[in-house]
């Protein structure tokens, strides 16, 4: 006689683990690094050349000047310093996820512009299925301890969502404005560092490295993790 199963039914299926355990999906992660404003923000690049040039010129037509002008070669120096930094392009930074079946959704920070045209804030901008080009890096990154990935998934999904428009001023890269980020000013580093710290904590974020020859200030001017919690 067929042994009964525990509601009283025929048990048809008497072979010890014949059903599969469910597998979910595996999401992959990467952080993928671009130039800010595509082809103008390598501005500060050229610039930084042309400073070369312009300091080999002036050494050359006047030998005689740090001997002329105290303060001669000082100055020529704080330039070529100030340039030295600005040759290197901003990043900006985009989070993609591939979900396991094909799919990608990605995300990023980009600037909203306010009808005066003055103020600029961030916003969160996404990719589905689609990627932006003028890629020059790519970092796979994963859960941190203890976060199984779809719950990294899920958490920088919803996380990114909650990120109120219109709120965080925006500060557009030195290479093409020339200035420097103020105190209160965010950039898509920024929006990208407060987006993973508010799943993964700061210590996550501060492991995270970049390629050299790049700059992203906004990546230690985090925006703040109340910024991405659901309201």
């Amino acid at each position: 006689m067929a042994e009964l199963a525990p509601h009283g039914v025929v048990n048809t299926d008497t072979t010890p683990a014949s059903h599969a355990p469910v597998t979910l999906p595996t999401p992959k992660f990467w952080l993928d690094g671009r130039i800010a404003a595509g082809f103008v923000g390598n501005v500060g690049y050229l610039y930084g050349i042309t400073t070369d040039i312009q300091r080999s010129v002036r050494d050359t037509e006047c030998p005689l000047c740090s001997m002329i002008d105290p303060d001669y070669e000082k100055r020529l120096n704080d330039e070529i310093k100030r340039n030295e930094k600005q040759r290197l392009p901003d990043l900006h930074l985009t989070l993609i996820i591939e979900d396991g079946l094909g799919s990608t959704w990605g995300v990023d920070g980009q600037p909203v512009v306010a009808m005066s045209r003055s103020i600029k804030t961030l916003k969160s901008n996404y990719y589905i299925n689609k990627e932006p080009g003028g890629l020059v890096f790519r970092i796979e990154i994963f859960p941190p301890k203890n976060m199984s990935p779809q719950v990294f998934r899920q958490k920088l999904m919803e996380n990114a969502k909650n990120f109120p428009e219109g709120v965080f001023d925006y500060s557009a890269p030195e290479g093409i404005t020339g200035s420097v980020m103020k105190p209160g000013e965010y950039n898509s580093s920024s929006y990208m560092a407060g987006l993973i710290n508010s799943v993964a904590g700061m210590d996550y974020v501060k492991s995270i490295k970049f390629p050299s020859g790049y700059k992203s200030p906004g990546w230690e001017s985090v925006i703040p993790e109340s910024a991405f919690a659901k309201k």
